[in-house]
C-alpha cells in the first residue's frame, strides 16, 4: 500500500474537502491517501487509530473489518489509541474475535469508524482494479468527544 499521509495539505483538491469538512466539524481533520493493488491479502496489519476516521472509497474496492476494542485487561500497559502500531500487535484470534461490521467498500461509498476500535483491510476481493481511498481523520479528541471521555464521565457520575 501507498500511503500519501496529510494529503489534504499538499494537493488542492484534498484540501478544499478538509476545509469543507473544517468548517462543518470545527474540529482538526486530516486526510490521507491509500492505494493498494488488487489481491493483497492485508493493507495494514489491524490497528487503532487515536482520532474517528471517515473512510471514502474513490476507485476500486475495499474489505473493511472492524473490530470492538479490545479489553485493556489483555495488555494493561498497552496504549489503546496506539494498538497494532509499533512494536504492539493486535492479534485478531487471540483478543478482538469476530467483527462487528465486515463489508466490502465500493466507489462513493463512506466507513466511519470511532476511535480506538480495531479496523484492517484487504483487497482480496473480486476486482482487479487497484484501489485508492481517503481517510478523513476527525480529532474529537481534543475535546473529549469520544466514548472514551463519555464512559469516564459516566462513571464518575455514578462515583464508581
Amino acid at each position: 500500500t501507498v500511503s500519501l499521509n496529510s494529503a489534504g495539505f499538499f494537493i488542492s483538491p484534498l484540501a478544499s474537502i478538509c476545509g469543507a469538512m473544517l468548517e462543518a466539524f470545527q474540529l482538526p481533520i486530516w486526510l490521507n491517501v491509500y492505494i493498494t493493488e488488487a489481491g493483497r491479502q492485508s493493507s495494514a496489519p489491524c490497528h487503532t487509530d487515536k482520532q474517528d476516521v471517515v473512510a471514502v472509497q474513490s476507485t476500486g474496492s475495499k474489505r473493511w473489518r472492524v473490530f470492538a476494542p479490545p479489553s485493556p485487561a489483555s495488555k494493561v500497559a498497552a496504549d489503546p489509541w496506539a494498538r497494532g502500531k509499533g512494536l504492539d500487535i493486535l492479534s485478531i484470534e487471540e483478543e478482538l474475535g469476530e467483527p462487528l461490521l465486515d463489508i466490502v467498500m465500493l466507489p462513493g461509498q463512506l466507513l466511519y469508524i470511532p476511535a480506538g476500535f480495531p479496523h484492517v483491510t484487504d483487497t482480496n476481493v473480486e476486482s482487479a482494479e487497484t484501489s485508492v481511498h481517503l481517510t478523513l481523520g476527525v480529532d474529537t479528541h481534543v475535546w473529549d468527544l469520544n466514548y472514551v471521555s463519555m464512559r469516564n464521565t459516566a462513571l464518575k457520575r455514578k462515583k464508581l
